[in-house]
């Protein structure tokens, strides 16, 4: 009865396997550009949004918090540097900071303290920490004779439809958006979720 029922598989030959093989690659191509588009790593090359994010870290980014809602205060971002206006910005790389000032809002810094719309700023309660350390919010120092948006406390940002404000947590090392101002929301890539990698921050 098995004897009788038995067929045997065709063969796909050459032509069988390649197409087989150009299916998989597809596949595998159109699965990385889709995963592209929700979520990416990024390793963090600097101290600027340390004790939050420290060098080496290895992150994830994801887009899917900001295609039904906007990016608040107090998320950390990563964002595309390309349009910005300042000389030690190096074009078409990703910079790590968080969002301090949202679209439509004044914002200032007055040391310690980081002002919105002429108030103190501190929640998310990271803003408040920031505020109590050595020397609280910072103003940008003058470098190469060039006038920096937040070097003074009489300087103000007034934010655009669609622009964000963003800063370093480590504010004293931080090259952000005391100096180049504000960013546009196209400019950025996504919200960081986690660190991933070493295992002894991503368990924290």
């Amino acid at each position: 009865m098995l004897k009788q029922s038995f067929r045997a598989v065709e063969r796909i030959g050459i032509w069988g396997w390649l197409i087989v093989l150009i299916l998989v690659f597809a596949i595998n191509s159109v699965f990385r550009i889709a995963l592209h588009q929700i979520v990416q790593p990024f390793k963090v090359p600097t101290e600027a949004m340390s004790p939050s994010l420290i060098p080496g870290d290895h992150i994830v980014a994801e887009r899917a918090s900001y295609w039904f809602g906007n990016p608040q205060r107090g998320d950390i971002v990563v964002f595309n540097t390309t349009g910005l206006d300042h000389p030690a910005v190096r074009p078409n790389v990703f910079y790590i900071k968080r969002i301090a000032g949202l679209p439509g809002e004044t914002v200032q810094i007055s040391p310690p303290n980081l002002i919105v719309n002429g108030r103190i700023i501190q929640e998310p309660s990271i803003f408040a920490d920031i505020s109590t350390r050595s020397n609280g919010f910072t103003l940008a120092s003058r470098a190469n004779n060039k006038a920096s948006p937040l070097s003074s406390p009489d300087d103000q940002i007034v934010l655009g439809k669609d622009q964000y404000l963003t800063l370093g947590d480590n504010i004293e090392s931080s090259l952000d958006g005391r100096y180049y101002g504000p960013i546009s929301r196209k400019q950025i890539y996504g919200r960081v979720s986690r660190v991933y990698w070493p295992l002894s921050r991503a368990i924290q």
